[in-house]
C-alpha cells in the first residue's frame, strides 16, 4: 500500500470487486485492517456490480472477525446495505447458517436490519 497507496487499493475488477471485497469474502483480517486503516470508509462502503458489499460477503461466509472490523470501520451503514436482490448482512448469515455472523450484524444494525 504504500508504494501505490489509495488510489491502488480503490480498484476494481471488472465485476467491481474492490481488494476489501475479496479480503472479506475470504476472511483474511490482517489485510482487511491495513486496508481499512489506508482506504478508510470510502474503501469499505463500495459494493460490486450485484450491491453485494464486503460486509455481505462475510457474513455470507461466516467470518465473524471480519465482520467485526468491517462493523467498526463502516458502521450500520455498511450493515444495512443490502445487494440488487434486496438481501442483507442478516439475511445471507441466517442463510448459510452462520449464527455468530448473524449476531454481530443484528448487533451492529439493530431491530431495523432485522425488520428489512
Amino acid at each position: 500500500c504504500e508504494v501505490g497507496g489509495k488510489e491502488l487499493i480503490m480498484m476494481v475488477d471488472n465485476d467491481g470487486s474492490s481488494c476489501a471485497r475479496l479480503a472479506a469474502e475470504k476472511g483474511h483480517v490482517e489485510a482487511l485492517q491495513v486496508l481499512c486503516e489506508v482506504g478508510g470508509k470510502e474503501l469499505i462502503m463500495m459494493v460490486r456490480k450485484d450491491g453485494r458489499s464486503c460486509a455481505l460477503v462475510a457474513a455470507a461466509n461466516g467470518h465473524v472477525e471480519a465482520l467485526r472490523i468491517l462493523c467498526e470501520a463502516g458502521g450500520k451503514e455498511l450493515i444495512m446495505k443490502a445487494d440488487n436482490n434486496g438481501l442483507s448482512c442478516a439475511h445471507v448469515a441466517a442463510q448459510n447458517g452462520h449464527v455468530e455472523a448473524l449476531r454481530v450484524v443484528c448487533e451492529a444494525g439493530g431491530k431495523e436490519l432485522i425488520m428489512m
